[in-house]
């Protein structure tokens, strides 16, 4: 019987290996998380401003309407409908902040750190 075994190393790669692409993209796209996430957060903000703070998630939602003589207007009835929880919305607003939170330390340590903390050269340097 013949047993063979194998094995892999996981080796790290010099600095001056990896493609400048590659260092660049991986920023950029840390950086895209920050801009959507604040995109994100100011228009929810924004929305929740103006439902009078209001959370519309799971809410069920009362309109009037009146006729004239060629326009319906739908209007919203904020004191008779029924709200979701604030937790709800407190949640969707929070999650960007934490992905903008986390966009800015991964890009900060792709920026600042090097090959595995060896050297203190960063990413864009070498």
């Amino acid at each position: 019987m013949n047993i063979r075994r194998s094995y892999f190393e996981l080796v790290e790669r010099d600095s001056e290996n990896v493609s400048s692409a590659w260092k660049v993209l991986s920023i950029l796209f840390y950086l895209g998380s920050v801009v959507s996430g604040i995109t994100c957060s100011c228009a929810f903000a924004y929305f929740l401003d103006t439902v009078g703070g209001n959370c519309i998630l799971f809410s069920s939602l009362t309109f009037n309407s009146s006729v004239t003589v060629n326009t319906t207007i739908i209007a919203f009835d904020a004191a008779n409908s029924e709200w979701g929880k604030s937790i709800s919305c407190t949640f969707c607003l929070c999650v960007p902040v934490v992905s903008i939170l986390f966009g800015l330390s991964w890009a900060t340590f792709f920026l600042m750190c090097g090959k595995g903390g060896n050297t203190h050269r960063g990413y864009l340097h070498g």
